[in-house]
């Protein structure tokens, strides 16, 4: 019969996965209540076009945003917004609902990198980050859902992102240390205040070019315009006629499939790094034994500084023996423990995929012996 033991930490990770759980819900929770009450009274009001009033200037901002002017389509994408919140709201607590059943089968796995790289959680997390992408989005709709996505935005940033000391590692959504919800966000207000800017100078070109007396290169790109329909049909959309809700779109679409791209790259990444810890950790042990028994048969001190062995030992071990007061018998001392924590793994964890993140975690993450102890000691107690 197995008993687990009752605490892994000082701190209790299932109330850290609920407590992550209520207070997300709770931010998204209060993120819909406002766009679904303010948000849609404020969704055609033009609040950029009333500062630039303030200085004596008349400029309509609203055909830039997602929609245009087609107010229909804005609320349409309101809607959509609160599906999404709700989408992801339900997404991301049952991704930290998963993640404590797991924890909590297991109890021994410390780094919660490993179920965070679980297939489902990390099905159900890049879900969420292309939710969020959808989200950010249709948030430029106008100026104030803007406002109200950035302050969500800011808020993840600054209360989610940083990890304390013996907490599990989460994933945090819809913030700053998103690169794609950065991205999404600097092309979305370019293509606001920027491209404006850019299309009005071709629009001005396009009108020279239309005239009789038109040479040069705005002759040659009339000719070209008139020898092909679907350049005229693109001029027509993308210039003569402004379409920037197109723009926002194709940013969408861009952002959504380097997402996808680099959420596979880092799943196979990952994994392929834990499982090829398996071939490093037999080269580590056999060197060691190989070293040991030829210091016993010689009578010599056990020898360990050959450079491709010290270029394969722990990150923990190494910074060892480039302290200024190091010690042979120590560092192999240290070494032998090493290899009885690593052989230790071998035999108590019987999944691959489990006993590879262990030893990979002992070569990249532990930082001191302690570790490989603390951890050690939560198998013994598993009888």
């Amino acid at each position: 019969m197995i008993q687990k033991r009752e605490n892994l930490s000082p701190y209790n990770y299932s109330y850290i996965f609920l407590s992550q759980a209520v207070l997300r819900s709770s931010c998204w929770a209060a993120f819909i209540l406002v766009i679904t009450t303010i948000g849609k009274r404020l969704v055609e009001t033009d609040f950029l076009e009333a500062i630039y009033k303030l200085f004596g200037k008349s400029i309509t901002f609203s055909h830039f945003f997602i929609g245009g002017t087609n107010v229909e389509e804005k609320y349409k994408l309101l809607n959509y917004i609160s599906l999404l919140a709700v989408g992801i709201m339900i997404l991301e607590v049952l991704s930290l609902l998963i993640n404590n059943y797991l924890w909590k089968r297991d109890k021994y796995i410390e780094n919660n990198n490993f179920y965070l790289h679980n297939k489902l959680i990390f099905i159900f997390n890049s879900l969420i980050h292309a939710a969020s992408a959808f989200l950010l989005t249709f948030s430029f709709i106008s100026f104030f859902t803007v406002i109200l996505s950035l302050t969500l935005i800011i808020f993840n940033t600054v209360f989610f992102s940083k990890k304390r000391e013996k907490e599990p590692q989460l994933e945090v959504f819809f913030s700053w240390n998103n690169i794609h919800i950065r991205e999404i966000f600097i092309y979305s207000i370019a293509i606001i205040f920027i491209l404006p800017l850019v299309i009005g100078r071709f629009q001005k070109f396009n009108e020279l070019a239309k005239t009789e007396s038109s040479e040069g290169l705005a002759k040659i790109y009339q000719e070209f315009i008139n020898s092909s329909d679907i350049a005229k049909q693109a001029t027509e959309l993308l210039i003569t006629k402004g379409n920037y809700s197109l723009f926002h779109w194709i940013v969408l679409v861009i952002f959504i499939k380097n997402l996808i791209k680099r959420r596979n790259n880092e799943f196979s990444e990952f994994w392929t790094k834990v499982n090829e810890i398996e071939k490093k950790a037999s080269n580590f042990v056999r060197y060691y034994y190989y070293q040991e028994n030829w210091a016993i048969t010689n009578n010599i001190t056990i020898n360990l500084s050959d450079y491709n062995y010290l270029k394969n030992i722990p990150n923990f071990l190494n910074k060892n023996y480039l302290e200024e007061e190091f010690n042979v018998n120590n560092f192999s001392q240290q070494n032998k423990k090493v290899v009885k924590y690593i052989e230790f793994c071998w035999r108590k964890i019987k999944e691959q995929n489990k006993r590879n993140f262990f030893i990979y975690c002992l070569f990249n993450e532990f930082s001191s012996w302690d570790d490989c102890m603390r951890t050690e000691q939560s198998f013994k107690n598993i009888e």
